[in-house]
């Protein structure tokens, strides 16, 4: 009877407060920040997907995820308490939670069911986007929706939000400007335990030192995810907002956030831009002359810092833009056409031509498609060739392990690519892989993308070898976080045409989408995306005829809506990671439950 009569009066009787918002505020603005060393073992499958290391050294990723799950469990145990024992704040109606539900389920059982479990339990190396860091991000989304219900618990989170996005900006730009400060004595000894002080001189990251800020992010990619976000969030709030105060703050944010998009070289976070113009002139139509002076404001800024971080990057930016449009748009099949090994006969087919290996007991021969030999030319181990256009080719001969091995260097239409093939000790030819194995050539299962491998840094390659295992993936997925290792990186042939080399791991899918239907199944991505559709269905309603935002409850309706569709769009070239993907659930949760509110009060009126 209490939940019957609390539901009846729940507007009468909620209570929320800035203490219930706390867990999620320190989410939004301490999960990102966390840069912290943590040694972990590899074990299980990890151990096997890197030869030769016993442990992972991670800075970005490990402690993110402890912490994200200790904030959220604070933040549900917290809620649960107040709804049941004080039974003053109301879980509000909505289909989303279907969805959730639905997705979390499958979540669970695909790790119930993993090959992997371990991985799905703990996360893979890098990464740590486990099981327990799903159910978090639901859980987020859930309490985001009914724990955020008043302005002053939107404008702490958004200033908690904004805060941590002006450090992690501050540290980018001196990034970009090779000013690092975790390479720094200072920024050594506070992201690095004691016990490892002796480390600390040879420390260095991947991307330190590229002209590309990583922020506290670890990858430029996640920094143009995050900073895309912001940027969205941010200057809406900008356009919107009537108090001095607010628009001051949120245009510091703007500007900063913007740098540091730019300056991650991020090619998708730049391009989320003209989606948000675009986003702008459908949402404010009736009143963007209204505030032209604002949207014209936002566009010259854009432009400036487009221009400035271009210039400093000595044409980068644009370089990269470039490239974007040309690898969509221009279909270049390789001219490597089949690499086939059959006992003692090795057969590379180039174009409409073949060179074809022959080894016996007189040695190593070269002959053409017609069995006619290629006359060679050879020279301290090293082959070439007398005639075209075979002569564009190079062999070299190498020993390894007692079996004679072949580096081939073969000139495509792409670019050169080269692999070794050994003769074992049956006298047949064998690939020779990344570990030094020798292993047979086989080509995985392919879809689509043909002649565009290579579009998007090869993101064409590892999408048309991923599709093809989702037909495996329909109900259970293979995992959380284990698509790495079931993604197939003996493909050596299409790592040829696609990558042009083969000793690249192909740890992510590049493809939020393509991730959750591998890792937690099909059945799970199109739950996700029925979560994503629900809230933007309801978003639309509520703001596309509307004229006035007289708050910034209302602002931040909109703003977020931004946020939500711009790291929608990025995650179609970028995976879900935890650095970032809190902040995404949150605002999330933090939109729809605005959305559900605004829904209410209309009804009232």
């Amino acid at each position: 009877m209490a939940k019957k009569n609390r539901k009846k009066s729940r507007i009468r009787k909620y209570n929320y407060s800035l203490t219930l918002a706390l867990p999620l505020m320190l989410i939004v603005a301490i999960i990102p920040l966390i840069v912290r060393l943590k040694v972990v073992p590899l074990e299980g499958a990890s151990a096997a997907f890197r030869i030769g290391q016993d442990v992972n050294p991670d800075f970005f990723a490990y402690y993110k995820m402890v912490w994200f799950i200790v904030f959220t469990s604070i933040g549900t145990a917290m809620f649960f308490i107040k709804y049941y024992f004080y039974q003053d704040i109301y879980i509000k109606k909505t289909n989303i939670y279907y969805p959730m539900i639905t997705y979390t389920a499958f979540a669970i059982l695909s790790t119930i069911f993993a090959t992997h479990r371990d991985v799905a339990l703990l996360g893979f190396m890098d990464r740590y986007e486990n099981m327990y860091v799903l159910i978090g991000y639901i859980l987020c989304l859930f309490l985001a929706i009914n724990l955020i219900d008043n302005e002053k618990q939107v404008k702490y989170l958004l200033f908690s939000l904004g805060t941590s996005a002006i450090i992690i900006s501050i540290i980018g730009i001196f990034q970009y400007a090779k000013l690092d400060f975790f390479m720094t004595d200072f920024g050594k000894k506070l992201i690095v335990p004691a016990k490892y002080a002796d480390s600390i001189e040879n420390m260095k990251f991947v991307f330190g030192g590229a002209k590309r800020i990583y922020g506290t992010l670890f990858n430029p990619n996640y920094v143009g995810v995050y900073m895309s976000m912001l940027f969205t969030l941010s200057c809406t709030i900008l356009i919107l907002a009537k108090e001095k105060l607010v628009k001051i703050f949120f245009g510091i944010v703007s500007i900063l956030s913007l740098i540091n998009l730019l300056g991650s070289g991020s090619r998708t976070g730049i391009i989320s831009l003209s989606l948000y113009i675009v986003l702008l002139i459908v949402m404010f139509r009736g009143s963007i002359f209204k505030r032209w002076k604002a949207v014209l404001g936002m566009v010259v800024l854009v432009a400036v810092i487009f221009y400035g971080a271009n210039h400093y990057t000595e044409g980068l930016l644009k370089r990269r833009l470039i490239a974007v449009k040309d690898s969509i748009g221009t279909v270049k099949v390789s001219s490597l056409k089949d690499i086939d090994l059959n006992g003692n006969k090795a057969k590379i087919v180039v174009e409409d031509y073949e060179i074809n290996i022959i080894h016996d007991d007189e040695g190593i021969h070269f002959k053409d498609k017609d069995n006619n030999n290629i006359e060679i030319v050879e020279k301290e181990n090293t082959i070439t060739f007398k005639e075209e256009p075979y002569n564009q080719h190079t062999f070299e001969k190498q020993v390894y392990q007692e079996g004679l091995v072949l580096k081939s260097n073969i000139l495509t239409n792409v670019r050169k690519v080269s692999f070794n093939l050994i003769i074992d000790e049956n006298g047949e030819f064998k690939f020779v892989s990344p570990k030094g194995e020798m292993v047979d050539l086989e080509k995985a299962p392919s879809w689509g993308f043909e002649g565009r491998e290579m579009m998007a840094s090869s993101r064409g390659y590892i999408w048309s070898r991923s599709i093809p295992m989702l037909k495996d993936t329909i109900f259970l997925g293979y995992g959380p976080d284990t698509y790495a290792l079931h993604f197939p990186n003996d493909d050596y042939f299409g790592k040829l045409i696609g990558m042009s080399r083969i000793n690249i791991l192909v740890d992510k899918p590049h493809n939020y989408y393509i991730q959750t239907g591998i890792n937690t199944g099909v059945v799970s991505l199109l739950s996700i995306l029925a979560i994503f559709f629900i809230y933007i269905k309801s978003s639309i309603q509520v703001y596309i005829n509307k004229k006035e935002y007289n708050n910034l409850y209302e602002v931040a309706g909109i703003s977020i809506f931004f946020a939500v569709c711009s790291y929608l769009m990025v995650s179609f070239l970028n995976d879900s990671v935890v650095s970032v993907a809190p902040v995404f659930w949150i605002l999330l949760g933090t939109g729809m439950g605005i959305n559900i509110k605004l829904k209410e009060e209309k009804v009232e009126k």
